[in-house]
């Protein structure tokens, strides 16, 4: 079974990770330890390097599996391209798992594996969509590895961190594009720097501490794009906007401009399809209205009771946001949401922020459908 699973996944650990993952999720975790270590004990490379990705795993399963893959590396079975992997895999994991796997990497270079040279890769385009309402953000790449090309996808969600992470391999160049433009036709994006696309991914490590790790194909999606330094790093809306706002002129920053961008705030739909996801959704949404008959009683009790609480995840989307659009360069309207973003990471009233009414307003609208 598993020399044919290599066969259909072409020896790329990854796949054969997402493959393998996939066939034994339902299975009980002694069920699973004995599957996998059949994968760290395989004469195929590939097979053992897909077995790292289990250090990710839940720690019924994690913490037995590093036992086994640490005897391995004594033996020489953890190849160059793994302790590579566990380097990245180690910063994004707790304490007492990062001992473990550290305890791999020093078994494996007191062996001394071997580096395989890597075919070049080029990053053709780089790209970082909006914060939605519900707080996704995604990153896109497109590469040119060696003689073949594939699209990278990363998908990031606030307070949970980084969720998902996948590459579509061997991919005709056009068919990467139409993808793309298929991707623009529905979300708004941005092309990004690879500086960012790591500040944006680190963040979202330090976000998603308190989740469960982040999946093993961001290994691949992260050495693709070519990141380095990608660990978790706590950005407050106020850093981030402090840096955004480094270079920018005065006169755009100004007590005058962040009045300007306030009071425009509630009129952004009108030229940011992306805003009509923003709004609040639940059980608290349904009692805060519950009884009120009136729309502006129902606005005025969703920007008290729902959004107050929240304001300070709203001013994050608001940052990010920014963030993303901060790629197209001179567009003033970066500028304003970063101005906005960090109002509402204040404490200045929500209903002074004609932004937080918009977003009562599209809650009590949701509400009807």
């Amino acid at each position: 079974m598993l020399k044919d699973l290599v066969k259909a996944c072409e020896g790329d650990p990854f796949l054969i990770h997402s493959q393998f993952a996939e066939l034994t999720a339902a299975m009980p975790a002694e069920l699973q330890l004995s599957l996998l270590e059949g994968l760290v004990l395989a004469d195929d490379a590939s097979l053992r390097e897909a077995a790292i990705g289990w250090l990710l795993a839940e720690p019924a399963i994690a913490t037995p599996l590093a036992s086994m893959i640490e005897e391995t590396a004594r033996r020489g079975r953890v190849s160059a391209a793994s302790v590579t992997n566990l380097m990245l895999i180690r910063n994004w994991v707790s304490e007492d798992r990062r001992r473990a796997i550290d305890a791999i990497i020093k078994a494996a270079r007191v062996v001394g594996a071997v580096s395989e040279k890597r075919p070049a890769i080029q990053v053709r385009e780089l790209l970082i969509s909006e914060r939605d309402g519900a707080g996704a953000q995604s990153l896109f790449a497109s590469i040119k590895q060696g003689r073949k090309n594939a699209l990278v996808s990363i998908l990031v969600k606030q307070v949970h961190g980084v969720r998902d992470a996948w590459v579509a391999a061997s991919l005709p160049r056009p068919e990467i594009e139409d993808m793309l433009d298929h991707i623009a036709s529905e979300m708004s994006i941005h092309e990004t720097t690879a500086e960012d696309a790591a500040l944006f991914l680190s963040s979202a490590l330090a976000d998603g501490s308190a989740s469960p790790p982040p999946p093993f194909g961001l290994v691949q999606a992260i050495t693709l794009i070519g990141l380095s330094d990608v660990a978790p790093r706590a950005v407050s809306v106020n850093d981030l906007v402090a840096l955004m706002l480094e270079d920018v002129d005065d006169a755009a920053t100004n007590s005058k401009a962040v009045e300007r961008a306030v009071r425009g705030s509630g009129r952004w739909l009108a030229i940011n399809p992306q805003l009509d996801s923003w709004f609040e959704n639940g059980d608290d949404v349904t009692l805060t209205i519950k009884g009120k008959r009136k729309i502006e009683d129902r606005i005025a009790a969703i920007i008290e009771t729902v959004l107050e609480p929240k304001r300070a995840f709203w001013a994050s989307v608001v940052a990010w946001s920014a963030f993303a659009q901060r790629g197209d360069g001179d567009d003033p309207q970066w500028i304003e949401m970063a101005l906005v973003a960090r109002e509402m990471a204040t404490h200045r009233p929500l209903t002074g922020i004609p932004l937080a009414r918009f977003i009562a307003v599209q809650t009590v609208e949701a509400t009807r459908t």
